[in-house]
């Protein structure tokens, strides 16, 4: 995008946490919300049984190991635990690695979008997609006009309508894809006399 010098253009809420410094100027609207729960999806038991086997993922560009192994599996799980990742271009792809064809064993998707398999474990909120200012070239006025173009659509598909947004749920899934290592707490004991 940034080689094309794109203006304006809608991106995964996973890459707009990690490019924050594109103008937001609308979140969609998917399911009543902007943000939809996450879940693992498996046709192949639990998470243990999955040690080895293959996870499909949806290949965004955007950090797409450290959302899996830290905002999905929250740093808990060895990026080794699955035996490879299969890429794939889009969400219903990855969903009918796992579902259609079984060329892989489990996929991260939004809850309820992975019909026929079997839901391991919720894994939070993502965001829906981004509508961005990407060349902050335009002038003010038209970045407005586009702005309240895309606010007012109210279409049917995949994205209901647009919403203002003031980027915390990106904020909040951009500090999710950092790994976090997480120690015990440790208590004072008590004044012993």
């Amino acid at each position: 995008l940034k080689k094309d010098a794109v203006d304006f253009a809608i991106i995964d809420g996973q890459c707009y946490a990690t490019n924050l410094s594109y103008k937001l100027l609308a979140a969609a609207n998917i399911g009543g919300g902007t943000t939809r729960p996450w879940a693992l999806y498996s046709n192949a038991g639990d998470l243990p049984a999955l040690k080895g086997k293959k996870l499909a993922v949806i290949n965004t560009g955007c950090n797409d190991a450290g959302f899996v192994d830290n905002a999905m599996l929250e740093s808990e799980v060895d990026p080794a635990h699955f035996g490879s990742r299969v890429g794939k271009p889009d969400l219903s792809a990855a969903i009918a690695e796992v579902a259609s064809y079984k060329t892989a064993q489990a996929v991260f998707a939004p809850s309820g979008s992975a019909k026929g398999l079997a839901k391991l474990f919720d894994t939070g909120n993502v965001p829906n997609p981004a509508f961005v200012d990407l060349g902050g070239k335009l002038p003010p006025a038209t970045v407005e006009k586009v702005s309240s173009a895309v606010l007012g659509y109210g279409g049917g598909g995949a994205i209901a309508s647009w919403q203002k947004g003031d980027g915390g749920n990106y904020r909040a899934l951009a500090g999710r894809l950092g790994k976090v290592t997480k120690s015990g707490v440790l208590v004072a004991p008590e004044l012993v006399r």
